[in-house]
């Protein structure tokens, strides 16, 4: 029996191994037949967050997480930022997808501006200047679409100094988006609504489940260093205490 159990393991570990280098040489070949696009000139009236339109999800209960994000933001040196009051759905995810979708309607930015969203459990581990390099070094490549600052993917390929592309991220704690590519997010949210709210599985129809379909077919960028990550605390989606640590 011990035998066939490790067996098993073996097998399944093999398999994981196997699908993860099936996905990155996938992403791999897709970049190298990128017709890439040369880096933008550098403008130095404006960068980093100050050319972010930021705005943050929040349920109008949790007046704790609110106090939170807010404090985060403002120890960032950040004063204009909005608050979106989140959908309270019996189904959270539901809900999550609903907020996400509308905040991406709103969304009314030019190419020289970018669009963050972040959940309200979202925790900067690094200050402001190393942030404001990550997301320059990502608003110059206009060969990146969306930039995850919140992620759990373990794999993907450098790109530049700091950042790195990915398939095979989840969470949607905190990103940024550049004009051309809100429609693809949007895209992305509606389909999980419309699934959930048939009932799916939210194990495959949550909208950061969904949105990597979008991860084949556009750029998600994610830092090499992790500097975002969601703060321990009780989880109204999870409904129960919730530290994923990413």
């Amino acid at each position: 029996m011990k035998f066939l159990y490790a067996v098993f393991r073996f097998y399944k570990n093999h398999r994981k191994v196997y699908r993860v280098n099936l996905k990155n040489n996938a992403l791999k070949e897709r970049w190298k037949n990128k017709l890439h696009k040369p880096l933008l000139e550098k403008v130095a009236n404006v960068s980093g967050l100050d050319r972010c339109d930021i705005n943050y999800i929040n349920l109008k209960h949790r007046e704790d997480r609110r106090s939170e994000i807010c404090s985060e933001l403002k120890r960032l040196g950040v004063s204009d930022f909005t608050r979106f009051n989140a959908f309270a759905e019996s189904n959270g995810a539901l809900g999550c997808s609903k907020s996400h979708a509308m905040l991406l309607q709103k969304a009314n930015i030019t190419q020289d501006q970018l669009y963050m969203i972040c959940e309200d459990d979202c925790e900067f581990l690094v200050e402001r200047e190393f942030i404001d390099s990550i997301i320059d070094e990502f608003f110059y490549n206009p060969n990146l679409d969306v930039l995850c600052l919140g992620y759990n993917a373990t794999t993907g390929m450098p790109v530049s100094n700091n950042l790195m592309i990915t398939s095979d991220t989840l969470t949607t704690s905190c990103y940024l988006v550049k004009s051309h590519a809100v429609s693809v997010l949007l895209d992305s949210a509606l389909k999980s609504i419309n699934f959930l709210s048939q009932g799916k599985n939210v194990q495959d129809f949550a909208i950061d489940v969904v949105w990597k379909e979008a991860q084949k077919n556009i750029f998600f960028a994610r830092p090499k260093l992790r500097i975002v990550k969601q703060r321990a605390s009780h989880s109204d989606i999870e409904g129960q205490f919730q530290d994923i640590g990413v």
